[in-house]
């Protein structure tokens, strides 16, 4: 009875960390979503010109998403600077009309146009340009979204979150595909050349 038990024990183990290669909540939802791409929820959401647009608005685009909060003291400011860099890069490459960027609050209520405007200017004097700083109109919609993705965000009791920082990187059908680290620029660009030519091949971007 207790080998049996063991074994079954065992196999959920198995089951829930993807053949025991994800240990943390973050390592396996990055494998789920690379076996598994997620349909992105619609999400009405404000720029950093208080322009209106929703996710829908963006299919037949790449969508790079991360998600900040402008008065976030560390890892917001490695993520401004590492989409600069990959907006730099799209240029490089002429990818800039297929590839929308765009960095999602976590803190709507706060991060208003004009904050998110400054946010911006911190990493980048060329606001109009294909990378977006937005935040859910509706906060409710724009949780409900975080936690489709498997994004967490907990209130840290100072005014700021905890939340896991990656890059999400979405389809042109709105399929989340993959989420890597916000770091690896080689790897994001890589896979967006990937799915920009599978749209015009027809060829699948899997890996």
């Amino acid at each position: 009875m207790t080998v049996v038990a063991v074994s079954l024990g065992l196999l959920a183990w198995w089951q829930t960390t993807q053949g025991f290669r994800a240990f943390t909540w973050e390592s396996y939802r990055r494998l789920k979503i690379a076996s598994h791409p997620l349909a992105v929820p619609n999400v009405l959401l404000q720029d950093q010109f208080g322009h209106l647009l929703d996710l829908n608005s963006l299919r037949g685009k790449v969508l790079v998403i991360n998600f900040i909060y402008t008065r976030c003291p560390t890892i917001c400011g490695y993520t401004g600077l590492n989409l600069s860099r990959l907006q730099r890069m799209l240029l490089q490459r002429s990818f800039q009309d297929r590839v929308r960027l765009l960095s999602i609050s976590l803190d709507p209520h706060f991060d208003t146009p004009q904050k998110l405007k400054a946010y911006m200017l911190r990493f980048s004097n060329q606001l109009k340009t294909s990378w977006q700083a937005v935040r859910p109109v509706k906060p409710l919609q724009g949780q409900e979204m975080q936690h489709q993705l498997g994004v967490v965000s907990i209130p840290d009791g100072i005014g700021g979150f905890t939340h896991n920082a990656a890059t999400h990187l979405v389809d042109q059908k709105g399929y989340l595909v993959r989420i890597i680290d916000e770091d690896n620029l080689k790897l994001t660009i890589d896979i967006i050349a990937r799915m920009l030519l599978a749209a015009k091949t027809g060829i699948n971007h899997d890996g």
